[in-house]
Formats: C-alpha cells, structure tokens, sequence
C-alpha cells in the first residue's frame, strides 16, 4: 500500500494555536513566512517504486523560418528532463494578432506539422506550445513568417537554340512576386539521355553561369535547365535548347565584377581553338564596332589570358569597351566588345564599416555605420545647411527583392527628416548594401538616426568620416527586422552629389568593406 509522508504537520499546530489566540482577541499575530520545505513523494515499500515530483516546465524551439507555402512542414524540438514532452500543439495567427488557430498536435518527435495556408493572410504568427507529463507548458513564436504560394519567375537569358562556344556566360532571369529567390541552379544534358549535370547553384543576384562548352560534345544539341526557388521553398523552372559549336576558335573578355576599373587594373580572356594558340591579346575604344579606333593593353601567350598591369590612368574616358584577340593557325578571331566604366576620380570613398549596439547581425538601436573617404568633404553638399557637428536624419532600410536587387541585398539610405518616404529626399552619401538579409521580404523600416563628421587620415591627407548611428524605430513592425547568422561584405554605393573641399565630385565606384567577413550591424 502507498504511502505519503508530507512536512505540513510541522507547521500545523503553531499555526492553529495562533489564529485561535488572535479570535480571542488575545494577541496580534503578525503574517509570517514559513521556512519550512514543501516536500513530497509517494512510495510502494514492496515494489521499492518511488515517482518523483516535476516542477519544471518543458523546453521548445520553433524552427526558423520567414516564409511557409501550402504543404510545408514546421517543426520544433522540445525537451523535458523530467516526466517527458507529452505534446507538442502549432497553431498560426495573423501577425500581431491573438486569435490562434490549431494547425496540428505531435506527440512524437521529431514534432512537426504540415501547414495548410488556404485560410491565412499574407503574414502570420507561428506558435509552438509544448506540455511535459505533469501538465507544465511552455511556449515559442514566431513572428512575421511570409505566406508565400506563388512560385518564381525563372527564364534564360539567352534564346533557345543559341549556339554557344568556348566559355559562354548563361544568365538567368529569376524574379519572385512574395518573397525573393534565394537561389538559381543550373543543369545541362545531352539531347535525348536522361541524366542532369549542374553546372552551378548561384544564390547572388544577378543569377547565371559560366558553361564551359570545350569539354562537352562538339556540334551536338543540349539541354539547358534552370531551377529558381524562393523564401518559402516554391521551385519553377526554365529549359532551352542550345547547340555547342567549338569548330571555330572562340574568345571572350571576362567582364569585371564589380564593372568600375581604376588605377592599375586587371582584365581576362577565355580562348578555345582546335589548333595551337599563339596568343590573346586585349584592346580597349571608345567604340564597340569592329572598325573602330582599338588600342592594345597586352598580348598573352599562356592562359590565363590576362593583362595584369594596364594602367587606367592613362585612358581619357570614363567609359570604353574591351576586345580580345586570338590569333592561331587558322588566323584572328575577335570577341564581343563588352563595356566597363573606368573611374579614376580624386575624391572617392575608401571603406565602409559597421559597430554592433545590441544583436550582432540585426539592425537596431546603437548601430553604426562608418563611411570613410579619401578627401575632406563639403558637408553642405551631403545636407543643406550642414557645416560640422551632428546632424539629424532619418536611416531607412529595404528588402533588395523590392528595389530590384536580390533578396539579400537589403539597403540602407539616409533621408532628410520631414521628407515624404514614399518619394523621399536622400542625403547625398549613397546607399548601403549590407549583403544579407536584415528586413523581411518587401519590408521598410526606418530608424531616427543622426550623422556625425570626424576627419582621419588616408594615404597622408586629411580625410572625412561620417558615421550614422541608429536610433529608435519609427515605422515598419519590430518583428519584420531580421537577424542575420552569416558574415558578409558590404558595399557601399557613394552619391557623386557629395564634393570635397575644392568641388571635385565624390566617385560613384562601389566600395567593398574591408577587413574579416562579419556579421555586420
């Protein structure tokens, strides 16, 4: 027979004899606080059985995700260290709202569901709510998760049935109405067989390949695939045909990346012949037809075709095309001129940075963003009337899906306060591209903000700093801010609307940020 032993039996009389006294009017008892210990546990001394008590409740974590399509799993994991997990209930709400909606209960893990999205809105709350054996809950929720059943756009670049030699660049146009596409894979096979080789998986916007056609099968027909897939996990895809012909040399410059050439720079050929190359030599013009005025940089005999050393400072334009030039057995064969800008501008920013203020990776309150150039800048160029000190000003941040970019190309702007945000006045520093994820898809969010003028010293000569610090948010919902987990390299886009101090305007070449890969803000 169980029994049950309980320390309440220690504080029983005491107490009983006290509230009698204070009846009689004896004498006040003022509220005390036992220090006596709640224990308890029920035992079969035959069976030697002894279940112990569970006061704690259970541990749950939802799986990150920012956007869900019709059919997907959501899953948590949920532990308890005690009497177990006994279930496990997901249920949605529309964002910010406290109307919950069951989705399913799992009594097993790995706990998952499969969501149905028919009766959601655009956006929606995600809750998990785990409960142990003895009836303890806890509960985890995401907020601001995307509904997202429209799969991309996805199409080739180049027209089917091309033919395409040597090296040839496969673009891929890949858009996405609800989220953004977060990556482009392309395959190719023989026409006819069954069997897809990739080619690449490109998660940068813009999307594409480079097929090295020398190493397939001369004048025979290909397929072509590309496969988009957006936030939520919705695929589409593209096919073209295209014919490989490498019975001729082929030759094609690469195109720089990002397309600004200053200083001393370095450009690069592709070449294929069935014969010995002699060589690649690379040309620029002011032109792009074949009989215009062409200027040699170099001849390269070995590949990589490349010129190391052109000097650009020695081009009296800001913008040229660029030629290669095979020579082999069979004679001269000349490439598509490609177009590049060449930026040797005297005034020009250097680097740009960022200092955390509260969650590595996600965009908040005490953030910095440090750009820094080359000369001393004119702050009345950047914002009227602004001549030292701190300035008031308002930092917006987009998803790059929804300004044409990619959707991890989220930017930061600075707006003059007071302006209409829909059709704003920005500050003449550029903009920001943090290379990652830090809005929601098709989100803006602003920020009070101020910048603040320092001066350095770059390559001997006094230099200017504006460093932007984030302040409260002011519109936009705090929950569609996200955090990213990856470092990245920033690029910071300058205003040529910014002079320096003799009037010379600001480059508009981007600048990468320098130094180890981060979680940046």
């Amino acid at each position: 027979m169980a029994t049950t032993t309980s320390t309440t039996s220690r504080i029983r009389r005491p107490l009983a004899l006290a509230w009698g006294l204070l009846a009689l009017g004896i004498v006040a008892v003022p509220l005390q606080r036992s220090g006596a210990t709640f224990t308890s546990q029920s035992r079969n001394p035959a069976a030697g059985v002894t279940a112990a008590p569970d006061w704690t409740p259970p541990t749950v974590r939802l799986a990150t995700t920012y956007a869900i399509r019709n059919g997907a799993a959501i899953s948590a994991t949920a532990t308890d260290g005690e009497t177990g997990v006994r279930t496990v209930a997901f249920a949605w709400a529309p964002t910010s709202g406290t109307t919950w909606t069951p989705i399913c209960t799992a009594t097993v893990a790995p706990y998952s569901c499969t969501v149905s999205t028919s009766a959601m809105p655009a956006d929606v709350d995600i809750r998990a709510v785990a409960t142990d054996g003895a009836g303890y809950s806890s509960t985890d929720v995401l907020q601001d998760v995307a509904v997202d059943n429209t799969a991309p756009s996805v199409s080739f670049g180049i027209t089917n049935n091309a033919t395409l030699t040597g090296v040839a660049t496969v673009p891929v146009n890949a858009t996405d109405a609800q989220t953004y596409v977060t990556s482009v894979t392309v395959q190719y096979r023989l026409l006819g067989t069954s069997t897809w080789t990739t080619v690449c998986a490109d998660t940068t916007f813009p999307y594409g390949c480079s097929l090295d056609t020398t190493k397939l099968t001369n004048l025979a027909k290909y397929e072509l695939l590309a496969t988009g897939v957006d936030l939520a996990g919705n695929q589409s895809t593209a096919l073209t045909t295209v014919t490989v012909d490498n019975r001729n040399a082929s030759v094609s410059v690469v195109q720089p990346d990002p397309n600004y050439l200053r200083g001393i720079a370095t450009v690069q050929a592709n070449a294929f012949s069935n014969t010995a190359i002699s060589s690649v030599a690379i040309e620029w013009s002011t032109g792009s037809a074949a009989n215009g005025t062409w200027t040699r940089i170099c001849a390269d005999t070995t590949a990589p075709y490349s010129c190391d050393a052109w000097d650009t400072t020695k081009v009296p334009h800001t913008v040229v095309h660029l030629r290669a030039v095979l020579i082999d057995a069979a004679g001269t064969t000349f490439s598509t001129p490609v177009l590049v800008n060449i930026d040797n501008s005297a005034f020009r920013g250097v680097d740009v940075q960022t200092g955390n203020g509260q969650t590595a990776g996600r965009m908040d309150t005490g953030d910095t963003v440090v750009l820094t150039y080359n000369r001393l800048l004119n702050l009345s160029t950047v914002h009227a009337g602004w001549a030292s000190g701190t300035q008031a000003v308002t930092l917006r941040l987009r998803d790059g899906a929804s300004i044409g970019l990619g959707g991890t190309d989220d930017t930061i702007d600075v707006v003059v306060n007071g302006s209409n945000l829909s059709n704003p006045t920005l500050v003449g520093l550029g903009s920001v591209n943090a290379r990652t994820d830090l809005v929601k898809p098709r989100g803006t969010v602003t920020f009070t903000g101020t910048m603040t003028h320092t001066t350095t010293t770059v390559n001997g000569q006094q230099a200017s700093v504006i460093t932007l610090t984030v302040g409260t948010q002011v519109t936009g919902r705090t929950q569609e801010l996200r955090t990213s987990t990856v470092g990245a390299t920033m690029a910071w886009s300058p205003s040529s609307a910014a002079r320096d101090t003799t009037g010379a305007p600001a480059s508009a070449a981007p600048v990468s940020e320098l130094g180890t890969l981060d979680r940046d803000l």
